[in-house]
């Protein structure tokens, strides 16, 4: 018996189906990938197949980095499994021939498929609902749920439109619909029914009028859908638009003709021209099949091609910017001693090097008994400890703790008290990271690629890169060295600090003692002991910035900001960072009494005239005294209002900000996707001529807006080698 022609649609449905289920199981959406390295240890070796039992990427490695599964993507594979599965067992069965037709909801979801493939990018959301009311209108939302518990027999559900797939970063609404002719046919003898009675029947009891003009379900749908979205705006890089509402018919045809040969109902015709005059974008029939599969291919070559961990996609595609914006964070690092001793040798000896001996533990144990850790006054390290090495004198003297014998030390980071364990696990960690790449080595390679990159683009003219750094940074890392940093940290702060030549000497202390220093004599003092050579990073000198300005550019003269060379995630970095320190900072929640804390002093007049070779101690903080926490922002307590301020002058100026904490890079990241940051789609993975991919600035696109290495702490205090005093 010949297959009915009803059931060859069936069949040709099937095979759709399972092209379309196995083309979405690899699909992977094309959203923006924020222009992020990620060095730190946890980036190695992390798979983008790294997922929990719900499908969703695990926030562990860097799969914070990873564009975020499209929300509804989920349930679209599955109504397709389900449709396929029902299909499949009609179409098995053996007298499949002589059933009905089977009734399938396939020809919908294959339709809304096509649409994701299709649509500009980035796809953002799939079946979405939407209210029609805008959000926080309290009144206006109760007003229409009681209109809808009078139309739906009580239940409390506010007006909404559903939206089949959000495109183009939420800036268009696409919305299928498989009405046929004859539907809608049946739709306009309903109306002129009900138009013909209206005379001899009583007012409706719901108090609806009586239509006096061309309605039917799909221009309902319509209305319905552009309420919600001017309810609904969208934010995309800052800027708040009204979503485009497309309307994709993909079974109604206006040109048909009936069995008859006489052209169909008018009204079709003039519902379409309805449509497009409410606004709505009106695409009839489906999909090319040509184009669809196309894309297809192109999206199983594309998942097969994509990298397996996210430390490919950082190294590969961006590099940091000439001019580097340093936060607090890697200021300690530079200047830690875990970034410049000698690496031990085996883990054993990396478990062993953070274990102070017991006499250590002893005194500190009487401190705390004698309260000498908060009140006391304790022995300093003085400037005749952390003064310059004679010119004779080319490696540092052995530390009194070298002379320690091997009895006197426990080898094992277990056998120490609970209060120096976890200290001491986390500096060997870090110990161990730097064994495993050191983070001045990470610095020299990524920047060399950046020298690189821009000398192709300059005729092979390799440009000098140029560190920055805040004032409030400088000072809270002078502050916290010289309370808790070791001799060569000490002397590492001292070069790292005093050689910065500002166009104008600014009014605090700092920047006077900052030009004493000849900047060569500066680059002795930081590298000495380290077991890089001199320069190998060119770290020196270090630029500060201005209140409003950049000063003292590479040039000698002011930097100038050109902001049209910025990348949309910078302006819309800038954006965010301004938002939050627009509210102002507040005190961190566990802030220290202001009688135990010190704050950065003012230079003497004696300090202002010492000569320039002249190595000035670090005396303008008390050791006795506690660091006040620094203060949070107040849109996000999680937030330092520094951390946020270093952001902002990389993110202003289009500079790659490098820094060690990665937490709050991460917190940023998240307040910079809910304002609707899109960027650094390739153009040649959108649609042709619809997609709005961000490929104006090709090296906008490479240029790196932030930078995340691991943190090194100040370290030489706990090292088995520090000089006891």
């Amino acid at each position: 018996m010949a297959i009915p022609e009803s059931h060859l649609d069936l069949v040709n449905l099937r095979v759709r189906l399972q092209t379309i289920s196995e083309v979405i199981t690899q699909f992977q959406p094309l959203t923006p990938r924020p222009p992020i390295i990620d060095s730190s240890y946890e980036a190695l070796g992390v798979t983008v197949n790294d997922t929990n039992k719900e499908g969703e990427i695990n926030e562990k490695g860097t799969s914070w980095l990873h564009p975020e599964p499209i929300p509804g993507l989920r349930k679209l594979k599955e109504d397709i499994g389900i449709d396929l599965g029902v299909l499949e067992k009609f179409l098995d069965q053996p007298n499949s021939e002589t059933l009905p037709p089977l009734s399938t909801n396939a020809p919908y979801v294959i339709a809304v498929w096509n649409e994701v493939l299709c649509a500009p990018q980035p796809v953002v959301d799939i079946f979405k609902t939407f209210l029609e009311t805008p959000a926080g209108n309290a009144a206006e939302e109760t007003a229409h749920i009681a209109k809808a518990k009078r139309v739906t027999g009580g239940k409390r559900h506010p007006p909404a439109a559903k939206v089949d797939v959000v495109a183009d970063g939420g800036r268009r609404w696409i919305r299928v619909n498989t009405i046929k002719n004859s539907r809608l046919l049946s739709e306009f003898c309903e109306i002129d029914s009900y138009l013909a009675d209206t005379d001899s029947e009583p007012e409706d009891e719901l108090d609806q009028p009586a239509p006096t003009q061309l309605d039917n379900s799909v221009i309902r749908m319509a209305r319905s859908l552009l309420t919600a979205a001017h309810a609904n705006p969208v934010l995309v890089n800052g800027v708040q638009y009204t979503p485009n509402v497309t309307l994709r018919l993909t079974r109604l045809d206006p040109t048909a003709l009936t069995s008859r040969g006489q052209p169909v109902d008018k009204r079709i015709g003039e519902t379409i021209k309805l449509l497009e005059q409410l606004g709505v974008t009106v695409e009839l029939g489906e999909r090319s099949p040509t184009v669809i599969h196309d894309l297809e291919e192109k999206s199983m070559r594309t998942a097969q091609m994509r990298p397996t961990s996210q430390s490919s996609f950082s190294s590969g595609d961006f590099v940091p910017t000439i001019n580097i914006n340093l936060d607090l964070s890697v200021l300690i690092a530079l200047i830690s001693d875990l970034t410049h001793a000698a690496l031990p040798t085996t883990i054993e000896e990396a478990n062993g090097r953070f274990v102070p001996p017991p006499e250590y533990r002893e005194w500190k144990a009487k401190q705390r008994q004698m309260g000498g850790m908060s009140g006391k006054k304790t022995r300093r390290i003085t400037d005749e400890t952390i003064s310059t090495p004679s010119p004779g004198e080319s490696t540092p003297s052995p530390p009194p703790w070298s002379t320690l014998t091997a009895e006197a030390l426990e080898t094992d980071i277990n056998d120490l008290p609970r209060d120096l364990f976890k200290h001491a696990r986390s500096l060997t960690n870090q110990l161990l990271q730097e064994m495993g790449k050191g983070m001045l080595q990470e610095l020299y390679d990524r920047i060399e690629a950046g020298i690189q990159d821009e000398a192709q683009r300059n005729g092979g003219l390799r440009p000098r890169v140029v560190f920055w750094t805040t004032r409030e940074a400088r000072d809270r890392c002078l502050g916290i060295v010289a309370k808790i940093g070791g001799v060569y940290e000490r002397r590492r702060a001292k070069g790292l600090f005093q050689v910065s030549s500002l166009a104008e000497v600014s009014k605090a202390g700092w920047d006077q003692r900052c030009e004493k220093m000849d900047v060569d004599e500066a680059e002795k003092l930081y590298w000495l002991g380290s077991r890089f050579e001199k320069g190998f990073v060119p770290l020196l000198p270090m630029r500060i910035y201005e209140d409003d300005v950049v000063v003292d550019g590479p040039d000698g003269g002011t930097q100038p900001v050109d902001s049209e060379t910025r990348s949309p995630f910078s302006r819309v970095l800038q954006k965010v960072c301004v938002d939050m320190l627009s509210e102002g900072p507040v005190p961190h929640p566990r802030s220290l009494p202001d009688n135990v804390v010190s704050t950065p002093p003012l230079a003497s007049a004696a300090e202002a005239n010492l000569g320039p070779s002249t190595v000035l101690p670090l005396d303008g903080f008390n050791p006795d005294v506690q660091i006040q926490r620094a203060k949070v922002t107040k849109a996000n307590p999680r937030l330092t209002a520094h951390t946020v301020e270093s952001m902002l002058r990389g993110a202003e100026r289009g500079w790659t900000t490098l820094t060690a904490n990665r937490t709050s890079v991460k917190t940023i990241l998240k307040e910079v996707r809910a304002v609707g940051w899109q960027d650094n789609i390739d153009p040649d993975e959108t649609e042709g001529g619809d997609g709005t991919a961000s490929g104006k600035d090709v090296d906008a696109k490479l240029k790196a807006a932030i930078w995340v290495v691991d943190p090194r702490s100040l370290a030489e205090g706990m090292s088995i080698f520090a000089t006891r005093n």
